[in-house]
């Protein structure tokens, strides 16, 4: 009997995910441009490169500062986003032993990093930061901890020093 409800309600649940999903996929169409090759991203302007570059070399909160948007916000789920320049430059500028690397992600700037624990002697894949540059500082940091996250780049998920 119990079985036959659980049946019942999964049967229930599928027409309402799929007006769900008929009313998002209208609603892309309604905002996505027609031509498709203008949904694509934009490629990276050298300006968008050298704040990457000096993003991955910073180290202090003062240098992070200058980077960064006023309204800048950090995810790091499941942790409550960090907002704000002055919380977000003390929060990257933690004591931590981070080899980074640029990348780049759907055509979004990327860092790949690499922690190293107190005493050991090589660093493991860590997480990635997704970055959303606007006007020359970054906007927004999305990231994607796990090492299967870094290694998806093709990168190793251990650097030995």
């Amino acid at each position: 009997m119990e079985l036959r409800r659980g049946r019942r309600r999964a049967r229930r649940g599928t027409p309402a995910a799929n007006s769900l999903l008929q009313r998002a996929r209208a609603t892309v169409r309604r905002h996505a441009p027609e031509d498709p090759r203008d949904r694509r991203r934009p490629e990276l302007t050298p300006a968008d490169e050298d704040v990457l570059r000096r993003y991955a070399a910073e180290s202090s909160a003062a240098d992070f500062r200058a980077l960064l948007a006023e309204d800048v916000r950090i995810t790091t789920p499941p942790a409550p986003p960090v907002v704000g320049a002055e919380a977000a430059a003390a929060f990257l500028a933690r004591p931590y032993d981070w080899r980074t690397f640029p990348a780049v992600a759907n055509s979004r700037p990327a860092l790949l990093r690499y922690l190293r624990e107190p005493g050991a002697s090589h660093y493991e894949a860590h997480v990635v930061d997704v970055l959303r540059i606007v006007g020359g500082r970054i906007a927004k940091s999305n990231a994607f901890v796990g090492a299967h996250h870094v290694e998806a780049f093709g990168t190793p998920r251990r650097i030995v020093v």
